[in-house]
């Protein structure tokens, strides 16, 4: 049975429903986590935290509303197409027979009534179009190659989907072809967004080498991979081809050795629904066993909802931490002013001195802000230089050896070449900048200091390939160079069954003569063509060239740009934050000053209070101690 491979040892679209809403009790501590933080929002607003409250509840209403994100990635004619329609029980939903267009973004998440949505260059923001018109937004057109519309940038279909419901959504990626270029450039790109990875084989032949080189690179940015195996119905001998690639597994991709295998038939699941429709549930429970999927479904839902969760509420931990125990600091030195320490004034006073220094001198911290944004600027362009590099070597070497097919994908794997470095650009100019301001708020004692909102927008000049694209593609602009490397194929075997022909038919003294004329003629057309296979390679070439220039003009003014902004921003936040801290300390010297002065009576009443709220506060630290405990042993 399909089912035996399990292991190797044993947000709504835009106008749809509010999305996934996963049972809380999903998580065993969704429940304890939830009330507690509820708690702890109530907490800090009550003393004086009202935009840490709100931080808190924000983080609160993700939990609920979050999906875990399962990018789909798998070699063309791998059964990518019906393993996805197989899950959701949607025979014909995405066009099994055509590929996901490189550009766009397919999306499949829970709603409470079926919809679609595309996004493209005249409805930015979406607008809704049938389930039945996916394929003409989001594919590929088999005879082109090409996008069958231009400008799509994403498509999201919302279904009322059992286990979409739990949780998850499902994001197709295009065929990756060879695993050249753009596809897996863009594929990978994707993986730094996503919670988990199923990895498409099917069972006519063992894991290519490019799939194994996919592999190696994926594990660098994601953890969790589930493999499937499909058409174990069509392929008798998968069980060899599984076991073969567990061992290519274990060579190439060491870190996914432990990861589950499912063999599945996607025919035999949607035969199955089809059945329980027609009522014969027997017939559908079988063929559903057989198929293989409940086995992958159970583990999505454990593996990926579950793990998704548990990291959802992780985060709901680190956003309420800071502020509770930035609190309780506050809270300890109220008690200490109350019982009058007389340290407290000079430890106040000190402090103060410290931060009008580093306000006054701005050497300090301005000096750090602009080392760590240099080093930054140097390994972003380093990493930029080195993908635009990449995308060149692969983009020639796919124009030294592709023939007609290859050349004509040409276009779609710069465009999403161009597309997945700007995604990874995009994602590590966040992460570094978010670890610059971590580091920036310790310099003054701000653990709880707000991260910096990071947006690298891409230039007008990369949302449409150079004019030169129509041609490389063969959409305009006179013949592609896939049409004049076919072309040239083509005329070459008339050449050759000319000769032959001739041969066949004037027979006996005069073949030879004939036979001379067929091979004159081949050879010169095989001269001429030679020459047109050459012209059409020159063509691609400067095509590339002419993206690469578009990238080089392009890209390094947007980061600047963007690096200005987050260096603006955060100098503003950094003296709104040492102005505040500036602030706070003065008002806790004035009221220290004024319960040195206070009647017993009075310190006895507030020290009540102020004890009262440390109570409540080092509760609240404590169960998120126990919490975070449990949270790590439940991921």
């Amino acid at each position: 049975m399909p089912g035996e491979a399990s292991a190797p040892g044993g947000s709504a679209a835009p106008g749809g429903s509010a999305g996934p809403k996963p049972d809380p009790a999903a998580h065993p501590l969704a429940g304890e986590v939830v009330a507690w933080a509820g708690e702890a929002a109530d907490a800090v607003a009550g003393m004086g935290r009202p935009e840490a409250a709100e931080a808190i509840r924000a983080e609160l209403g993700r939990t609920r509303s979050g999906a875990a994100t399962v990018v789909v990635v798998g070699e063309k004619k791998r059964g990518k197409s019906s393993l996805i329609n197989a899950l959701v029980g949607r025979r014909g939903l995405l066009p099994v027979d055509e590929d996901v267009a490189t550009s766009v973004h397919l999306v499949l998440r829970y709603a409470e009534e079926p919809t679609a949505w595309v996004s493209d260059a005249e409805s930015p923001t979406g607008r809704e179009i049938p389930l039945t018109d996916i394929g003409e937004y989001a594919a590929l057109d088999p005879l082109t190659g090409q996008a069958r519309r231009r400008g799509v940038t994403g498509v999201e279909v919302g279904l009322p989907d059992p286990l979409l419901a739990k949780g998850m959504a499902v994001v197709d990626t295009p065929g990756v072809g060879g695993l050249v270029s753009g596809h897996a450039e863009i594929t990978l790109a994707t993986l730094a967004r996503a919670d988990a990875l199923v990895f498409v084989v099917n069972g006519s032949s063992e894991l290519t080498a490019s799939e194994c080189r996919f592999l190696e690179q994926a594990t660098e940015r994601i953890a969790t991979v589930l493999f499937v195996l499909t058409q174990t119905d069509k392929y008798p001998g998968w069980r060899q081809v599984l076991d073969r690639n567990r061992t290519l597994i274990a060579t190439h991709a060491p870190r996914y050795t432990g990861a589950p295998w499912f063999a599945v038939s996607s025919r035999e699941k949607l035969d199955a629904a089809a059945e329980r429709a027609a009522g014969d549930g027997q017939l559908a429970d079988t063929l559903l066993a057989s198929s293989g999927f409940p086995a992958l479904e159970a583990a999505l839902v454990s593996q990926v909802a579950a793990r998704a969760g548990a990291l959802r509420l992780t985060n709901v931990l680190t956003v309420t931490r800071p502020p509770l125990a930035q609190l309780a600091a506050e809270r300890a030195e109220d008690l200490r002013s109350l019982n009058r320490d007389p340290t407290l004034v000079a430890e106040v006073t000190r402090r103060q001195q410290q931060l009008k220094a580093l306000a006054d001198q701005g050497a300090g911290w301005r000096g750090t802000l602009t080392g760590d944004v240099k080093a930054l600027d140097r390994e972003i362009r380093r990493e930029y230089q080195r993908r635009v590099n990449k995308l060149r070597s692969l983009a020639d070497r796919k124009i030294a050896e592709g023939g007609a097919d290859v050349l004509r994908e040409l276009p779609g794997d710069l465009e999403a070449g161009v597309q997945g470095i700007w995604m990874d650009l995009e994602t590590m100019l966040r992460r570094r900048i978010t670890e610059i301001v971590r580091e920036l708020g310790r310099t003054f004692d701000a653990d709880g200091f707000g991260g910096v909102g990071v947006e690298l927008a891409m230039p007008d000049g990369l949302r449409a390939l150079p004019s030169g694209a129509a041609g490389a593609a063969g959409t305009g602009g006179g013949p592609s160079v896939a049409d004049q490397v076919e072309r040239a194929v083509t005329s070459v075997g008339i050449g050759a069954l000319f000769a032959k022909a001739t041969a066949f038919v004037i027979g006996g003294i005069a073949a030879p003569v004939a036979a001379g004329f067929g091979i004159w003629a081949l050879i010169t057309r095989q001269r001429k063509n030679r020459e047109e296979v050459v012209r059409a390679r020159g063509d691609a070439r400067r095509y590339v060239n002419d993206v690469i220039a578009a990238i080089q003009t392009e890209v390094p003014s947007a980061l600047q740009d963007a690096l200005d902004r987050a260096v603006s921003d955060i100098q503003r936040r950094v003296a709104a934050e040492l102005e505040q801290t500036r602030r706070r300390l003065e008002q806790q010297l004035a009221e220290h000053r004024q319960n040195l002065k206070a009647a017993e009576e009075e310190l006895t009443r507030r020290r009540a209070v102020v004890q009262r709220e440390i109570d409540t506060l080092t509760a609240l630290n404590s169960r998120a101690d126990s919490l975070a405990a449990q949270l790590a042993v439940h991921q």
